[in-house]
């Protein structure tokens, strides 16, 4: 038998529903990873009852041997009809990374790999690792994710040259009307930039400690921390953890190789 597919996967304890709706939000402004597309629930989908909810309420993007998935725990249990104790004052984001085989062994160190049994203990120790890879590479910044009026103040205070600020100050507009993706080819092809150029564009905001995925003038909360920040942090700072600790591990069942 071999292990087909692991699915690890971490929760983030919110205060409130309007939190894990506000990530959410973040990470669908993201940046689009190369070769993966947006897989949004389906008019013909018969595993939610309310298609735009579903939707609302989770983000997932695919490619062939991958995928990276965030939703709202809480709305997914509330869906289930033998789901009884309604726990509303739990409010959870789960980040969900569903790796095939090959897809994971890429991931691991292979030469300490013999089994099954090996792979799955390789899986949790790098658990955190896979997670801020996928993270990483949607772009979302490990800096704070902070009111557009703030970061827009915050980067004309800086000390930055001022045509770094312009083309900083543009990209954020431009996330703001669309996501990260749509903007960086705007950028692109506004002041003629190349890949390492825009890169080191979004380094700059990492500098300021600030995400260039900001929070709407009109929100809540003036400030929320990066969630690879959060995933860099020891975990024994996260104030509730599941029973079994705070990363979680679901597996495929193994399917016999042909």
């Amino acid at each position: 038998m071999s292990l087909c597919r692991a699915d690890p996967c971490i929760n983030f304890y919110l205060d409130s529903d309007d939190e894990v709706l506000e990530y959410l939000r973040i990470l669908k402004k993201s940046a689009l990873i190369p070769h993966y597309s947006v897989d949004r629930f389906k008019r013909t989908s018969s595993r939610v009852k309310n298609i735009e909810q579903a939707n609302n309420h989770s983000y997932r993007i695919k490619s062939k041997k991958a995928q990276f998935t965030a939703y709202d725990k809480i709305f997914e249990l509330r869906q289930n009809p033998y789901f009884s104790e309604d726990p509303e004052d739990m409010h959870i984001l789960r980040i969900e990374a569903e790796l095939k085989r090959d897809a994971l062994l890429k991931r691991l160190d292979k030469s300490e790999i013999r089994s099954n049994e090996e792979i799955m203990e390789a899986a949790a120790d790098n658990a955190i690792e896979i997670l801020s890879n996928f993270l990483n590479k949607m772009q979302i910044g490990t800096g704070n994710h902070i009111r557009y009026c703030d970061a827009e103040a915050a980067i004309r205070k800086s000390k930055q040259k001022e045509k770094i600020k312009e083309r900083m100050l543009y990209l954020i507009r431009k996330i703001s009307d669309s996501n990260l993706s749509s903007a960086l080819e705007k950028m692109r092809k506004e002041y003629g930039l190349n890949d390492n150029q825009c890169e080191r564009i979004l380094n700059q905001f990492d500098a300021l400690d600030i995400s260039p995925i900001t929070l709407r003038n009109n929100s809540q909360f003036e400030s929320l921390p990066s969630l690879i920040s959060l995933l860099q942090e020891d975990q024994n700072s996260i104030p509730k953890r599941d029973d079994d600790g705070f990363i979680i591990l679901e597996w495929a069942i193994p399917i016999p190789k042909i």
